[in-house]
């Protein structure tokens, strides 16, 4: 994603990769049809597919594991030695 382009969710305008993709005959015939039927070019329907296909979408990822450690705690960073240090600050916590 370009963050400087007004783009809807990826920037095309930036230098790009050219690649040769060999599909087999259904393939290809499902991409042109495809293709004539939206009025669009073939490499934007493949630009397209990939996008999806990992799941580029320009939205932030979410990360399973970013609230991993949240102990619902809000004074646990400032108060660590109250709760781990003498090992009684957690009875009844969790």
């Amino acid at each position: 994603m370009c963050p400087s382009c007004p783009h809807e969710w990826i920037c095309y305008d930036a230098p790009m990769k050219r690649t040769t993709v060999l599909l087999p005959d259904d393939l290809a015939y499902l991409l042109d049809r495809e293709r004539r039927r939206r009025g669009v070019s073939m490499a934007a329907i493949v630009r397209e597919a990939i996008a999806a296909h990992f799941n580029i979408t320009g939205e932030p990822r979410q990360l399973p594991f970013a609230a991993l450690g949240h102990s619902g705690l809000p004074d646990l960073g400032a108060n660590d030695e109250y709760y781990f240090g003498s090992g009684v600050g957690l009875r009844g916590v969790f």
